[in-house]
């Protein structure tokens, strides 16, 4: 008989616009998309609609998707969020947090986020990351995190980005940016929101020429999911 595939469950933060859905897909699908093929059964919850899992012993790991929300901002499913990352941690159970995930994992164990001084940073981001080497990945983010959490070390810096990822003990990592977001999900973001004024100028421009270049997503997914094997293996 088959073993059974490890439980990744997917807490999902946010939704994207439906033009985007439908071109593109949703949270859950980028994310399925994404590691799905390193051998996860991946359930998830809309933690945004306050729907949540009733233990962290329903599933063997946690993943937090992003958001267009702020971490700090004040929204009824956050604390409740907060409060399970902490059960989580407690029960031992490997953690990942992207975007606002990472964001909300550092607050939720005692950092603090606040907004990206430069504005909104979009497209192709590359970060040294530690014992891996560079990696290219999309990101989309107007906030950061300014402090670490106690016991949080930085593993990876990108420009303006003091903290492009950090692990906290050996069962928690978090990024920055969004390994999950392909080239095509990108444009299609950037493309709704191109008349909005949030971006610099030539910074549309600069982010549909970067994607042109494919981004490092499969390595990212090998590196995640490493983790979570070497989590679930110890």
């Amino acid at each position: 008989m088959t073993a059974p595939l490890p439980r990744i469950g997917i807490l999902k933060c946010g939704h994207v616009a439906e033009s985007i859905e439908t071109a593109h897909g949703t949270y859950t699908e980028w994310f399925r998309n994404f590691l799905g093929p390193q051998g996860f059964e991946m359930p998830v919850w809309a933690v945004v609609d306050g729907e949540f899992p009733g233990s962290p012993d329903d599933c063997d790991g946690w993943l937090v998707t992003g958001s267009p929300l702020g971490a700090y901002e004040d929204h009824a499913f956050i604390p409740k969020l907060e409060a399970f990352l902490r059960e989580i941690r407690a029960a031992g159970k490997p953690l990942v947090g992207i975007c606002f995930g990472h964001q909300i994992i550092a607050q939720a164990f005692g950092g603090k986020v606040a907004k990206h001084p430069g504005g909104i940073k979009i497209g192709r981001q590359s970060y040294e990351v530690e014992g891996l080497g560079p990696l290219a990945l999309n990101a989309w983010h107007g906030d950061q995190v300014v402090e670490l959490p106690e016991g949080a070390r930085v593993i990876a810096t990108g420009e303006d980005v003091p903290v492009g990822a950090m692990r906290i003990g050996e069962r928690i990592l978090t990024l920055q940016t969004h390994p999950e977001m392909t080239n095509g999900c990108l444009l299609g973001l950037v493309d709704l929101r191109r008349d909005t004024g949030i971006f610099a100028p030539g910074q549309v421009e600069t982010a549909e020429k970067d994607a042109e270049m494919p981004v490092d997503s499969t390595r990212a997914a090998e590196w995640i999911g490493d983790f979570y094997r070497q989590a679930l293996a110890g």
